[in-house]
Formats: structure tokens, sequence, C-alpha cells
């Protein structure tokens, strides 16, 4: 791929673009020279090839003609001073008329040069927010080389050279408009209005231009001589184009070196005129632009400003709505013809096999899942619904019926037994997976422990639930949580290999406190029932005076042998995998356990700290914790917290901390 080389431009070529509403545009290149401007070429191409053909003139500046009758103009009389303080005077009031109707980038002033014998005046030019620009190629419009003019900046231009009186004359007749311009002893007379032409005919624009002079001050014998010179101007346009009296046609010609033929200046006037006003001191008229000037727009930028054309977007629109209309039946067509493709070396018959099979899979799951529920996931669920501060000593699942623990809440963030009731009761509620919860509980004893009992309906088994990190016990393990520092500073080591079986409690992972149990043992039965029901018990292995802790649940779609409903109790102690050294699984996971040897269900609160590792301070002791221990209890906190502040590695906020948790102890030892 070659690579076009840029041209560098000519300072001295200017380019005119006309785009009429009805046949090809037109550009012409005037260069400028000593004594005016001078025609290089004029060609007339399609508007798509205007920006091909703008690069390849090497023009400097590049002005597009509006159509007549889109820009406004006024003139403001000036008092006689230098030129700096004339525009500054015609900015003020250009800025009065205006009161911000116009924005500045579609505005512009100039002061008309001096001529003898009359008086200094300038012309304010308004192309309205309301008038569109020509149909011009995208990227010449976002192009920061385009200006615009209108048809009076280019006639205000011609009425200044030497010698030319006026009136000059440019007739729309498709549009029905009249511009024109005269030179008066109060300066010179812009006007463009609209007229219709087709009533009034020549009448009409003679009426026009004869207000206008008197408006600036012409005399009787003026207005004579002034319609005459109308009439003859009128004459010379034909009807349509651009007209003037012959003296002042004379003087044009040599100005820009064109022809003295009106044919000639009925299509070449308007672009000659706004050449001379881009190369001369009214060069600020043809300084209009479309858009708010601002910075290059990167490649987004550009699609944007192309989907603005209301073509592209028009299209765009309807294109959108034949794809919504007929893609999917494309796409089901193609969709059709590639199964058809992929499966061409099945035959019918088989593929009729297939898809019955397919058909009576699904229904089978589909029955399945309305029938069955899904044990693990509920105890998985429920597990999740269990904040820190319960530990849970029963659990009872009733297929199609309820769920019911029993269990004890104790004081665990500040929170009451019976906060953390209801704070699990919540939980439940926010899962959407319990509804219809009943609760009930004991007067909490000494040790601030309460027995309560909670049940619910399970309306959604199936339904998939959403937990915070805080409460997902899979994510956080209650180890993490107690003591975050050595969990992160301690890698984890893999477990051990397991040397028989572990039972599944629906809920691994979770690291709810859950304790449960189970086994298998041959059913002998003796328990009659439609519904059967598995149990687990942790006491058969344990001592007396241990509390056994059960997880019973009933499932109506299990088959047994004889098929009838049957209860089977299993040990725990036949299947049960060895716990991990360091300690049992059920502290790892955050699990609570009762009636196993050697378990401990102390946890850190009113029973003081537990403990920690030699870098890891010990736990944040409340008011309320100390005040609820025994002298024991004290003093045993009261060793761990002297140990721990003599610590180097703590900082010196913690030991700060740990000498007003001794003090405390202390002083709640001395009152017992």
């Amino acid at each position: 791929m070659t690579r076009r080389v840029r041209v560098a431009a000519d300072p001295a070529l200017t380019a005119i673009i006309e785009v009429p509403a009805t046949g090809d545009a037109r550009l012409s290149l005037w260069r400028q020279g000593p004594s005016g401007v001078r025609l290089e070429r004029m060609t007339s191409l399609v508007s798509s090839t205007l920006a091909h053909a703008v690069d390849e003139s090497r023009a400097a500046r590049v002005v597009a003609l509006l159509a007549p009758g889109q820009a406004r103009c006024r003139v403001c009389e000036l008092p006689n001073a230098d030129e700096a303080q004339l525009l500054s005077a015609l900015t003020l009031q250009a800025e009065s008329m205006q009161l911000g109707s116009v924005p500045p980038h579609r505005s512009a002033a100039a002061v008309i040069p001096r001529s003898e014998g009359a008086d200094r005046c300038g012309v304010v030019v308004e192309w309205p927010p309301s008038e569109e620009p020509p149909a011009l190629p995208g990227s010449l419009l976002s192009s920061r080389q385009l200006t615009f003019a209108g048809d009076v900046s280019a006639l205000a231009a011609l009425v200044t050279v030497p010698g030319v009186r006026g009136p000059l004359l440019l007739i729309d007749a498709e549009r029905g408009v009249v511009s024109f311009a005269i030179a008066t002893p109060r300066g010179i007379a812009l006007r463009s209005a609209r007229e219709n032409l087709a009533e009034g005919g020549v009448d009409a624009i003679v009426r026009l231009v004869i207000e206008t002079a008197l408006h600036h001050g012409a005399s009787g014998a003026e207005i004579e001589s002034l319609a005459e010179a109308v009439r003859a101007a009128a004459a010379q346009a034909n009807g349509a184009g651009f007209g003037c009296s012959p003296d002042d046609l004379t003087r044009l010609a040599a100005a820009i070196g064109g022809s003295v033929d009106p044919a000639w200046w009925r299509q070449h006037a308007i672009h000659a005129g706004a050449a001379l006003a881009a190369a001369g001191p009214l060069a600020a008229l043809t300084t209009l632009l479309a858009h708010e000037p601002g910075e290059e727009p990167n490649a987004v930028g550009r699609v944007l400003n192309r989907l603005a054309d209301p073509r592209v977007l028009t299209g765009l629109i309807v294109a959108a709505l034949l794809a919504i209309a007929f893609g999917p039946l494309v796409f089901a067509w193609g969709d059709y013809w590639v199964t058809r493709w992929r499966i061409r070396e099945l035959g019918p018959d088989k593929l009729r096999e297939v898809v019955k099979e397919n058909d009576l899979r699904i229904a089978l799951y589909r029955e399945r899942a309305a029938r069955t529920w899904p044990m693990s996931k509920i105890l998985s669920d429920l597990a999740c619904c269990t904040p820190e501060g319960i530990e849970l000593d029963q659990l009872n699942i009733v297929q199609g019926e309820s769920v019911s623990v029993r269990g004890r809440a104790s004081r665990h963030d500040l929170l009451a037994p019976e906060e953390v009731v209801l704070r699990m009761e919540r939980l439940m509620q926010d899962s959407r997976i319990f509804t219809r919860i009943s609760k009930g509980w004991d007067a909490a004893n000494q040790s601030g422990i309460m027995q309560f009992n909670l049940s619910a309906f399970v309306a959604a088994p199936t339904a998939p639930i959403a937990m915070s990190e805080t409460q997902d016990w899979a994510k956080l393990t209650l180890a993490d949580r107690r003591h975050p520092r050595a969990r992160a500073a301690t890698p984890t080591a893999p477990p051990p290999p397991a040397t028989s079986p572990a039972p599944s409690n629906g809920a691994s992972g979770q690291g709810a406190p859950l304790a449960t149990a189970s086994s298998d043992a041959p059913n002998d039965g003796s328990v009659p029932g439609s519904a059967r029901h598995r149990s687990a018990s942790a006491g058969e292995g344990d001592s007396a005076g241990s509390s056994p802790t059960q997880v019973t649940a009933a499932n109506g779609t299990q088959e047994g042998a004889n098929g009838a409903g049957e209860a089977v109790a299993v040990s725990s102690s036949e299947r049960r995998a060895p716990p991990p050294a360091g300690g049992s699984r059920a502290e790892e996971r955050g699990l609570a356990t009762t009636g196993q040897p050697g378990a401990s269900n102390e946890r850190a609160g009113p029973r003081g700290p537990a403990a920690a590792p030699a870098d890891v301070p010990p736990d944040p002791l409340t008011d309320e914790q100390i005040a609820a221990m025994t002298k024991e209890e004290a003093l045993a906190a009261a060793g761990a917290v002297a140990r721990a502040r003599n610590n180097p590695a703590f900082n010196a906020e913690t030991v700060a901390r740990l000498r007003a948790e001794f003090d405390k102890l202390m002083a709640h030892v001395r009152s017992k």
C-alpha cells in the first residue's frame, strides 16, 4: 500500500464551494494578486467527490457558500475613529443587538473600508442555528479548513470596489429571496429579504430597494435615478441571478479580471465576491462555522458526528427495525440448516429415538426436582443462616414440610442471646428459602447461655442462596475470623489422607456451628411409619454424662428393602474419620460440638479469651464480658493478657489496650 504524499497548501489560493438544491456542486479556485483576485478554474462535480477535489486543489482556504437568505445582515453606523476603536464599537453593538441569541461561531462582524464622502459603518452577519449547512461530505464538514459565507458577504465585498455605486442585485426565484447592496452617503446598505416575485415582479424589488435607500438618507432626486438603476439591474439578472448597471459591471470586471458578459457574472459573481471578501479587509465575514470549534475528534467522535447526519441515522433506524423483524427468522433458518448438516449421518429413525430419549430424561429430572429435596443444599443453606453465638444441638428436616432446630445461644458481639436468635431468624427470612419461622427460648442461665427452639417452612429448597462473605462459612471460616493474622502468616498444610470415608452432613465446606454425626446400621424394622427417618447420635461412644447431638432427616422418596417406612439408627463411632492434627475438625471449621470426649464449648466472651498464637494478641474484652467472668476466669484472662503485653512484637497501641484490660481484670478479681 503506497502512502499519498501530502502537498503543501498554497496561501494565495482560495477555494469557493457552492452546493445548489438541485444539480451538481461547483468548485472555483481564485488566486490573490496585487490588484485583486483572479479566477483559475471552475468545475462542476458530484458532491461526494468534493473532499478529494479540495485536497487536490492545494487551496489554503476553503469557503462554502450558504443558500440565499440563510445569512442575516445588519449595518451599524460607526463614529470617526481609528480601526481598532471602530472594531470594538462594532462588537459592542453586535452583542447588544444579538443578546446571546446567535452562537459566536455563527456570527461575524467587519468594518467597511473607508470611502470618500461616506460615513463609516460596519456589517454584522448572522447564521441562525435553525438553518442547516449545505449538503457536504462528512469528512469535509468535520475539517477545520472549511468555513462558510453568506450571499450578503459577497455583495458587501463587491460594493466596496472603488467606483461601484450599485445597486448590486442577487435574485433567487426558487427560494423567493432578493439580496442587494447599494452605496449611500451614510455608507453601504445591505439587505436580504423574501419577496413574492411571482406577484410583484420587478416592482416589488424596486420598492424594497427604495425603502432601504430612504432609511439611509437618500434624497428625492437620488430615488428617481435609483429606481431606473434597479430596473436595469433586474433586467440584467434575467429574473434569476446577479445583475448590476453596465458601469458597475465594467469596474467589477477590471477589479477581478473577469468578463463583461452579464451571463458570465450571473454564474460567477457570488464566487468572485466571496473570494474577494476572503482576501481583503472583510475576511471576517467568511469565517462562519457550522459547529462550535473544539478538539479534533478521534475515531469515536468521527463516528458520532457521522451518526448525527439525519440521513445516516434514518438508515440505521430502518436497518435496526428490519433486523428486529426478520433477524429471528434468519437465525432460525441458519440454525436449522447447521443442525441438519451436523446430524446428516443420523437417519430419521435414529434421530427420533434420540429426541424421545432426551424428552424422557428431561421429564424424569423435572419430576425428581419437584418431588425430591436436596438435603445437602438445605443443610448448607441453614449453616449460612446460622451466625456466631449459636450452637445447634439437634436438627430435624421433614421433606415437604419443615425444618426445626434446637440449640443454645450465647452473647456475641455485644448482642444478647435473644438478639443472636433474632439475627438468625432475619438471615433465614432474607435467604427467601425459609418462611413462616416460629421460635421460642428459655431464660438464660448464670453463664449467659440460653436454650432455644426454631422451626421454619422450606419454601424454595432448590433456589440459590446469596450470602455475603462475612456470613458464608466456606469463604471465611470461624478460625479465619477469630485469628486472621495467624491464618494469613501460617501456610495451610494439606489435610492428611482419610483412612475411611467421611460421613456427609450436608453442610460440608460451609463451616456453620452445626454438630453432625452419621453412620450406617442395619434396619430392624421395629419402628413403623409412612416417612423414612435417618438419625445420627453422637452419644453411643461417649461418656454417660455427655449430651448427644442428633441430626434427623425424613425423605419420603427413599426406598427400603421391604418397601415400607422404617427408622434407621446409626452410630457415629463406626465410620468417623480421625480428626486432623492440632485440633478437631469441628474446631477448625468453626463447628460447635457436644458430647465428644475432649471437646470444648468455650468461646471468646464471658468465659475469657481463647488461646492465641504467640504473635497474635488476645481478642479485645468488653466491660460486659469482664463483668460476666468468675474469679477464676478473670485470673486466667489476666494471666494471658499479662503475658501478651510483654511481647515486644506488638505495637504501642496494642500494648496500651492490653494494659487497660489487665487493670480492669484485676479490679474485677479484687471485687469478688
